[in-house]
């Protein structure tokens, strides 16, 4: 997982082509914008016809050395609000509410699972499914009642729409075979499945949506941000932070095997007010 506290971005044209380039880094600004210097550079020596070994071993030397733009993982480009410790840190998504990103803890959020083509066939009769989150809960009964899931505890969260699950175990890197294997058996919505395996890490979001709010969601938080909108921007995060008092993101419904807690989930529970009865949102 990547998360950089400054950004530098740039957009310049390149041989009659438009590029769009970003950068960051936690030292500064200054900083962040040498490393986006050495990306242009880099840039220009691919459309030239390719660098020479020399340089190309030059550039990839820099960028190893700095883990930027030359591995694996997409860095999270989201305003850093919290460095809960060096596996965990608290971003603002592109919607204004806080999201938990975490290394070593494995959290799967599962929505509404698809219909069947036997429970599409049975409502031609009149059977009706299960409501929503009984059905999600039946399924988890069934795959924690089997031998592949003897012994790990899962905390169960119920969310607005659906389920929250926190595991015991660590399963990371998060774009494993065994992350993406599980997530899978647990009918995690796929988009979710995908985000983890790009950023290597798995995400909760611990404030209320704030559509659910009844608030407008027309202000986006894209960051890095662009110096305009200051005050519109922190006027609506004020709304926000009022309203969302009366709300829970997550509620704990039950714990599946041996109890656990660690600081972060225990963060995530005051943060999310899983212990309260507030709606949730």
């Amino acid at each position: 997982m990547r998360i950089y506290r400054y950004w530098k971005t740039r957009t310049m044209e390149i041989d009659n082509t438009v590029f769009h380039f970003k950068a960051g880094s936690n030292e500064s600004e200054e900083h962040a914008d040498s490393i986006l210097d050495r990306k242009v550079e880099y840039c220009k020596e691919w459309i030239a016809g390719g660098p020479s070994d020399e340089k190309m071993a030059e550039m990839d030397a820099f960028f190893a050395d700095r883990k930027d733009g030359m591995e694996y993982e997409v860095p999270v480009c989201e305003e850093l609000l919290e460095t809960v410790d060096e596996h965990n840190i608290i971003s603002r998504n592109r919607y204004g509410a806080a999201v938990l990103n975490s290394e070593n803890h494995t959290i799967l959020d599962i929505d509404p699972l698809p219909c069947t083509f036997g429970q599409w066939f049975l409502s031609l009769f009149g059977k009706k499914r299960p409501e929503p989150k009984a059905e999600i809960l039946a399924m988890l009964d069934k795959l924690l009642a089997g031998s592949e899931f003897q012994g790990i505890g899962v905390r169960v969260y119920e969310t607005a729409k659906g389920i929250r699950l926190i595991l015991s175990v660590t399963l990371f890197p998060a774009y494993s075979y065994a992350a993406q294997k599980v997530m899978y058996t647990f009918q995690v919505d796929k988009l979710y499945a995908t985000l983890c395996a790009k950023q290597n890490c798995y995400r909760a979001r611990l404030t209320p949506k704030p559509a659910r709010m009844g608030m407008k969601t027309a202000l986006k938080f894209k960051f890095p941000y662009d110096g305009t909108a200051t005050e519109e921007r922190q006027a609506w995060l004020d709304e926000y932070n009022r309203k969302a008092e009366g709300f829970a993101t997550c509620r704990l419904l039950r714990q599946y095997g041996e109890e656990f807690t660690t600081p972060v989930i225990e963060l995530h529970d005051k943060m999310c007010k899983a212990a309260s009865n507030l709606p949730l949102a």
